[in-house]
């Protein structure tokens, strides 16, 4: 291939000439060329040349002024255009709308295409089971099956994955360009565009298309090795070619026979033959018309192309005059030769029809059998991540209908806990206020000073309720400010355990505290290590048995900072439940737990409080024989 530059009526493109050879060359362009205007093309190697459109064999084409030296002077010279707006060309449109496809049947017909117009997605797939269209263009909107839709079944579908797809699509449809391509449209205009902007995007999609069916075409028929026949009188240059082209995976037979060589060649059984044009005892040139004249009575189809170690213009035009495809000196390398031979195989397989294409994909099953097994590998893969994603929605839906449940049961929890203080305050309150508006008689100072006590203990309580809840909803928030300062650590369990002493002593429970007379201060909130420790006492004096023991420990860590470690010896918690435990909402009722009072939130506090504080909570418990909460602290 060579690069070209195209300038005619003043309008300037670029090219690429394809396969250079005794017929001319063909050229791709972006514009259209009228008939007898002149062009003025540039080609590396060429030159300039100069000529005027004319019209062959119902193509367009350029009569050059000078004709190409490359071509000989034996033949006129005709440098082919790829015009993708030609009658040709068979455009498929699927359009509902009436008045739409009235307009686009006009502007292309008037281009030269020929038009098929459906009107529904299922029309077209019908259709396309006997007609093949070079193009489609499809409304993203159709009745039944939508136009995406439609797309994504054509690239599903081995016959028609390569057919070229211009999706159209409305102003009004937000996103529906990416959803067409997505669906593996190769392209996609707005029903309101410019009508040159959309033949222009046709044309641009036929380029692509035709280049991506060279390939297809050259392929197709190859999934067999390529089959090659050298006729040569040198032995040396047999052998070593053959070593070349099969390791490049063509099967090569030899033979410096010309006569064998000829019968070879007339069973037909193979893809191309290459043959010297000066062999020994044979008139120069005679054996390249005996092939050719044999390959147009046998009905063969195979490439032909002339070797000769004499590569002067003589030869070579005696050669491509008596019908040979291609012409290669022996002193080009054989990478050259090899380019040589698959470019005549790919003009040889794109002269026969796709159902001859078709045939040859079902006599080689094996390769259609590993692209369905691929392909059905990869569906296999999809309904694996399928099934991966619906497991994980499963996971999830039952993760958030158990943290609705807890959520329920918290609720209920809490409106018993909140009703059973606030029962006590209302009803001591009412006690004291009716023994002093005279109904009352007799005044008992320590009667009425119990009364007190119940209704400051129920009040603390339920301050404590209210007060774990908001700070619940304030760590969700990601709305709670350290307010840090150095504290005494041994000081503040002692402060922190007065709270239960009286408590711990109607239940006998044995208190124990060892904390290092000089263990460093900590540098943490007072308040919420103080809450901290006041939630795990609470836990340890109400699940502790009467005659139980709780132990504190204080310890320095390696690294830095104290571990605190408050141990009890009450009933325990089952190790399924200890990460349950943690969570907010996540308090465990059993048999044994349900006699306490509690709302549950004062473990999924504590061990909040210590990540704020860049710590860690870590609870070991065994069922019946108690519980250790370890509370780690930095140091700084």
């Amino acid at each position: 291939m060579s690069p070209a530059k195209i300038e005619t009526e003043g309008r300037g493109g670029e090219g690429v000439l394809h396969d250079i050879s005794f017929d001319g060359a063909c050229i791709g362009v972006g514009f259209e060329a009228p008939l007898n205007a002149k062009v003025k093309i540039s080609v590396e190697g060429f030159g300039e040349l100069t000529g005027r459109v004319v019209r062959r064999k119902k193509r367009l084409g350029i009569r050059f002024d000078t004709a190409p030296a490359e071509a000989g002077a034996h033949e006129e010279n005709i440098l082919r255009l790829i015009k993708t707006a030609s009658s040709r060309k068979l455009v498929m449109v699927v359009e509902d709308s009436a008045t739409q496809t009235v307009t686009l049947r006009a502007i292309l017909e008037e281009e030269g295409f020929k038009v098929l117009c459906l009107a529904s997605a299922e029309d077209a797939m019908s259709l396309l089971r006997s007609t093949m269209p070079d193009i489609m263009i499809v409304d993203y909107r159709l009745p039944g099956i939508n136009g995406d839709e439609l797309c994504r079944r054509l690239r599903m579908n081995i016959n028609t994955q390569g057919i070229p797809v211009l999706m159209l699509t409305s102003n009004t449809e937000d996103g529906s360009e990416v959803r067409g391509l997505e669906s593996g449209a190769d392209d996609y205009v707005s029903k309101n565009e410019d009508h040159e902007i959309l033949l222009l995007r046709i044309h641009s999609l036929l380029i692509r298309g035709h280049k991506e069916n060279l390939l297809m075409d050259l392929y197709a028929p190859l999934f067999h090795r390529p089959r090659v026949l050298v006729i040569d009188d040198s032995p040396t240059f047999l052998e070593r070619l053959k070593d070349d082209l099969s390791d490049d995976e063509y099967t090569v037979e030899v033979t410096t026979s010309p006569r064998k060589g000829l019968s070879l060649a007339k069973k037909g059984a193979f893809d191309c033959v290459l043959i010297d044009m000066v062999m020994p005892d044979i008139e120069r040139g005679i054996m390249a018309r005996r092939l050719v004249e044999d390959r147009k009575n046998s009905g063969h189809s195979y490439v032909i192309i002339a070797l000769s170690a004499f590569e002067e213009k003589g030869n070579v035009a005696q050669a491509l005059e008596a019908g040979i495809d291609d012409f290669v000196g022996k002193s080009a390398g054989i990478d050259v030769l090899k380019a040589r031979i698959k470019s005549s195989l790919r003009q040889m397989f794109l002269r026969h029809q796709r159902q001859e294409i078709i045939h040859e994909l079902h006599r080689h099953k094996d390769e259609l059998e590993q692209a369905v097994e691929e392909r059905t590998k990869a569906l296999r893969q999809e309904i694996v991540e399928r099934k991966r994603m619906e497991a994980e929605l499963r996971l999830a839906k039952k993760e958030a209908e158990a943290a609705s449940n807890a959520k329920s049961h918290f609720l209920a929890n809490m409106s018993h806990e909140l009703r059973t203080p606030l029962t006590a305050i209302i009803g001591f309150s009412e006690a004291i206020k009716t023994s002093m508006s005279g109904t009352v008689t007799t005044w008992d100072p320590e009667k009425y000073m119990d009364y007190i006590d119940h209704i400051f203990t129920s009040g603390h309580h339920l301050l404590t309720i209210i007060n774990d809840v908001l700070d619940i909803s304030r760590i969700e928030g990601g709305k709670v400010d350290l307010e840090k300062s150095h504290v005494d650590i041994g000081e503040l369990l002692e402060k922190s355990w007065d709270f239960f002493g009286v408590e711990a002593g109607k239940k006998r429970i044995m208190w124990r505290m060892d904390v290092p007379n000089d263990v460093a201060p900590v540098y943490v909130d007072r308040r919420l290590i103080s809450q901290t420790l006041l939630n795990l006492f609470s836990n340890a004096v109400k699940f502790s048995p009467d005659d139980g023991t709780i132990t504190v420990t204080v310890a320095e860590q390696a690294g830095g900072g104290i571990s605190i470690t408050v141990s009890d010896t009450g009933i325990g918690i089952a190790k399924k439940d200890l990460l349950r435990v943690l969570e907010p909402f996540g308090q465990v009722e059993t048999a044994f737990t349900k006699n306490y009072k509690g709302s549950g939130l004062g473990l999924p506090l504590a061990k909040s409080f210590m990540e704020l504080h860049g710590g860690s909570l870590d609870l070991r418990s065994e069922l019946g024989k108690g519980t250790s909460v370890i509370l780690s602290l930095p140091s700084g």
